[in-house]
C-alpha cells in the first residue's frame, strides 16, 4: 500500500462508517454526554469526595514515584506497594495524565469520562454482535449512558465505570473470539481481563459466567471442546494475566487481607445479617433508589420475562449473568451501589429488546418515547438542580424516581448528583497550615497535622489530595481511622503529643462512621477547652453551616521535650548559647559545635565549672548537647530550632536575632542582659577537640 494512498482510504473508511445513521446517532450521544461531562466539571467547583479523592492521591504518589523508580532510587516492588488495597491501573494512568497535562486533579477527573465513551462503544458493539439490530445497540447505549449512577460517576475519579469499561471489551473479545478460537480476540480478552483485575479484585465474577458459557458449555454442546486452538489460547491467556496482573497481588497480599478485615464489615446502613432477606434485596433497593430508578427496575423485569418468552436462551443467559454477580456481592457484608455497576448494561439490554424486538412498531415507539423523557428529565434535573430539599411541590420528583416507597429519598438531598459551585476552603487551609508550618522556628522537617473532619467534601482525603497536589511533603496528615472506640486519657495525651496542628470540625461527619466515637472525642477535647498545649489559629466557615477550627502547636519547648526528668540542664539559645546546671550538679557532658565551614567543635562542660555556661554561636550553624532529652529543659529558642536532639539555626536566623539583646545569661530564673566581664573563649585543639577559658 502506497503512504500517499493512506489518508484517501482512511477518509473512505471514515466517510463508509458515518454513512450508517446508527453510527451517527451513537456518535451524537457520545458528544452529548462529552460536552455535558466538561461543563458540568467546569461549573462544579467543590472538590472530589471521599474515595474519588483517595483515588487522586494514589495517582499524585504513583506520579512522584516513577521519576525515583526510573532515576533507579526505587525498586519495582516499592513501586508495586504505592497501592496496598486498590488495584492500581486508574491510578497508574491518572499518574500519566499529570505527567503529561499537569499535576492538577480536574485533568484526572476526566478519565471517566474516557471510560464512559470506551464503555458505550462496545457496548454498542456487543449488542450489535449479538442481535444483529443497530437499532437495538444504539437504543441499549441510549438507555445505559442516561442510568442516573451511570452518568453521575463518570464524573468521578472512581474505579466503577473504567471498571465497566474494561468488562465490556473484555465480553466482546470473549464473544468475538468464538470460544477463545480466533488468536487475535482471544488475546485482547486475557489482556483486558488483566486491566479489569488491576482496577478492582472482584472483576472477574462479571465474567464468571460468560466465559464458562463461552468456553466451556457451547463448545461442550457442540461437541468442539477440544479445539487445540482453544486449549493453546487459554494456557497464553493465562500466562498474560498472571503476567500483568498477578504481581500487585502477590507482593501485596498480606496488607490486602489485613485491609479487607476492616473494609468488609457493614457499614451504616448495611444489613447486619448477610444471609437475610433485607440483605438480599439491599441492592435491588439500592438500584431502585438510587441507580436506574422504579420505572427501569419494573421496565427491567418486565423485558426479562418477555425476553424468556421470546429467546428462552437469551432470557437465561442474561439472568444468569446478572444473578451470580448479584448472589456473591451479597455475601459480602460491605455494600456499596457501586460494586453492581457492571449490572446496569445488562438492564438497559433487556429494555431495549422490549421495546424493539416487539412485532409491532406504534406503541413500543410511543413508550420509547415516554421512557427516554423520563430519562432525560432526571439528567438533567439531578445534575444542576441547586436545591437544598425539595419543596413540597416537587415531592413528585423524588417519587417517580425511588418509587412510593421510598418517595422521600430525594426529599432530603436532591443535590446529590448535582453540580456544587461553592468554595469549601480545602486548599486554602492546606496553605494556611503550610505558611504556619514556615513561619514557625520551631518546626524544622516534617510536621504532623491532625485532621478530624471525615465529612463529603472536606475529609483527610481531600486535604491529602491537595497536600500532594501541591508537593508540601513536609506536611504529614494523621487521623484515627481504624479505631472504632474512644482513647483513654493517657492513649490520648500519647496520641497529641507529636501532633503540631489540627484541622477541627464542628461537626466530624456522618454518625455511621467507623471511627465516630474517637473522632466526637478528639473534637469535644479541642472545643471544650481541654487543649491546653494547642492555640486557635483561624476558622473557617463552611457552606454547608460547618466550621473548620485551625489549632496550632503553643507549647514547643515543653513539647519537645514531655518526659521531663527531675535533673535537667536548662538551656537557652539567642546568639550565645547559655546552659544553666543548677538543677544538673556535678554533671561533665559535651557539647558539639558544627561549624558553616564544615567543622566542629567539641567543648567539655567539666564536673568542677560552675553552674552556669556561655557561649558564643557565631559562626555556628548546629549544636548537639550529648545529654539525653529527657534531661535537656528548652527554655529560650531565638533563631533556632529543635529537631532530634540537635540545636538547628533557622533559615530567619538574623531577622529573627535582628533588633534583640546583644547577649542573653540566665541568673536567678530570669533572663538578664550582661554588658562585660562575663564570657567564655574555647579555641579548637589540634585534635578537633576543644578547651575554654573562663574570664571574670
Amino acid at each position: 500500500m502506497e503512504i500517499s494512498k493512506l489518508p484517501e482510504r482512511l477518509s473512505e473508511k471514515i466517510t463508509k462508517l458515518f454513512s450508517d445513521k446508527y453510527v451517527v446517532v451513537l456518535t451524537v450521544i457520545i458528544v452529548f454526554h462529552f460536552t455535558l461531562n466538561v461543563i458540568w466539571q467546569y461549573i462544579n467547583t467543590a472538590p472530589p469526595t471521599w474515595d474519588s479523592a483517595g483515588h487522586l492521591v494514589l495517582s499524585y504518589i504513583f506520579t512522584d514515584r516513577f521519576p525515583e523508580f526510573f532515576g533507579g532510587h526505587a525498586n519495582l516492588i516499592s513501586l508495586i506497594k504505592v497501592s496496598t488495597y486498590y488495584p492500581p491501573f486508574l491510578h497508574f494512568l491518572g499518574s500519566l495524565v499529570f505527567f503529561v497535562i499537569g499535576r492538577n486533579y480536574e485533568f484526572a477527573l476526566m478519565l471517566g469520562t474516557g471510560f464512559f465513551i470506551i464503555a458505550q462503544i462496545y457496548l454498542y458493539l456487543i449488542v450489535k454482535e449479538v442481535t444483529q439490530n443497530k437499532k437495538t445497540a444504539v437504543l441499549t447505549v441510549l438507555i445505559f449512558s442516561l442510568f442516573p449512577q451511570v452518568w453521575e460517576q463518570s464524573r468521578q475519579y472512581h474505579l466503577d465505570v473504567p471498571l465497566c469499561a474494561l468488562l465490556l471489551g473484555a465480553f466482546y473479545h470473549l464473544i468475538k473470539s468464538r470460544g477463545l478460537i480466533d488468536k487475535y480476540h482471544s488475546m485482547l480478552f486475557f489482556l483486558l481481563l488483566s486491566f479489569a483485575q488491576l482496577t478492582k479484585w472482584y472483576a472477574f465474577i462479571f465474567l464468571a459466567f460468560p466465559f464458562l458459557y463461552h468456553v466451556l458449555y457451547s463448545p461442550l454442546k457442540a461437541k468442539v471442546l477440544h479445539d487445540r486452538n482453544r486449549w493453546t489460547n487459554l494456557v497464553v491467556g493465562g500466562i498474560i494475566v498472571v503476567l500483568v496482573a498477578a504481581p500487585w497481588y502477590v507482593v501485596n497480599f498480606k496488607t490486602i487481607l489485613e485491609n479487607v478485615q476492616v473494609s468488609s464489615t457493614a457499614d451504616a446502613g448495611d444489613p447486619s445479617e448477610v444471609l437475610s432477606f433485607e440483605s438480599f434485596f439491599h441492592y435491588i433497593k439500592l438500584s431502585t433508589t438510587h441507580q436506574i430508578g422504579i420505572v427501569s427496575m419494573l421496565l427491567f423485569v418486565v423485558s426479562l420475562m418477555f425476553l424468556f418468552k421470546q429467546n428462552n436462551n437469551m432470557g437465561r443467559y442474561i439472568l444468569w449473568s446478572t444473578l451470580i454477580p448479584y448472589f456473591v456481592l451479597t455475601l459480602i457484608q460491605n455494600k456499596d451501589l457501586r460494586y453492581i455497576l457492571p449490572l446496569a448494561p445488562f438492564f438497559a439490554f433487556s429494555i431495549a429488546c422490549f421495546f424493539t424486538m416487539r412485532p409491532t412498531k406504534i406503541l413500543p415507539n410511543i413508550g420509547i418515547g415516554i421512557y427516554l423523557f423520563y430519562l432525560f428529565f432526571y439528567y438533567f434535573f439531578f445534575s444542576f438542580n441547586q436545591y437544598q430539599t425539595l419543596p413540597k411541590s416537587l415531592y413528585f420528583v423524588s417519587t417517580f424516581f425511588a418509587g412510593p416507597g421510598y418517595r422521600l429519598t430525594w426529599v432530603d438531598e436532591p443535590y446529590s448528583y448535582a453540580y456544587n459551585g461553592k468554595d469549601w476552603k480545602g486548599e486554602q487551609i492546606i496553605h494556611t497550615i503550610n505558611k504556619l508550618a514556615n513561619e514557625e522556628p520551631n518546626i524544622h522537617g516534617k510536621y504532623r497535622v491532625l485532621e478530624v473532619s471525615d465529612n463529603r467534601f472536606y475529609s483527610i482525603a481531600s486535604f491529602d489530595m491537595y497536600l500532594l497536589e501541591n508537593r508540601y511533603y513536609e506536611m504529614n496528615l494523621k487521623i484515627p481511622y481504624n479505631r472504632p472506640d474512644a482513647m483513654s486519657e493517657e492513649e490520648l495525651a500519647d496520641y497529641l503529643s507529636t501532633i503540631d496542628f489540627a484541622i477541627i470540625p464542628k461537626d466530624p461527619g456522618p454518625p455511621g462512621l467507623r471511627n465516630i466515637a474517637v473522632l466526637r472525642q478528639l473534637v469535644s477535647y479541642f472545643l471544650d477547652g481541654q487543649h491546653a498545649e494547642f492555640e486557635l489559629s483561624q476558622s473557617f466557615d463552611l457552606p454547608d453551616g460547618n466550621v473548620l477550627y485551625l489549632y496550632r502547636r503553643s507549647d514547643y519547648l515543653k513539647y519537645n521535650n514531655p518526659a521531663l526528668s527531675q535533673e535537667h540542664l536548662r538551656i537557652y539559645m539567642g546568639n550565645n548559647l547559655i546552659l544553666d546546671r543548677e538543677l544538673l550538679p556535678g554533671r561533665s557532658f559535651n557539647v558539639r559545635f558544627y561549624k558553616d565551614n564544615g567543622e566542629f567543635v567539641d567543648i567539655n562542660y567539666p564536673e568542677s565549672g560552675g553552674n552556669q555556661m556561655r557561649l558564643s554561636l557565631d559562626g555556628v550553624i548546629r549544636v548537639k548537647i550529648d545529654l539525653p532529652a529527657s534531661e535537656m529543659n528548652i527554655k529560650e529558642l531565638h533563631g533556632w530550632r529543635y529537631y532530634d536532639q540537635h540545636l538547628i539555626r533557622d533559615s530567619k536566623y538574623n531577622e529573627l536575632i535582628s533588633g534583640s539583646y546583644d547577649t542573653f545569661v540566665y541568673y536567678s530564673g530570669r533572663l538578664a542582659c550582661i554588658f562585660s566581664g562575663i564570657f567564655y573563649l574555647w579555641r579548637k585543639g589540634k585534635d578537633g577537640s576543644a578547651f575554654y577559658d573562663r574570664q571574670w
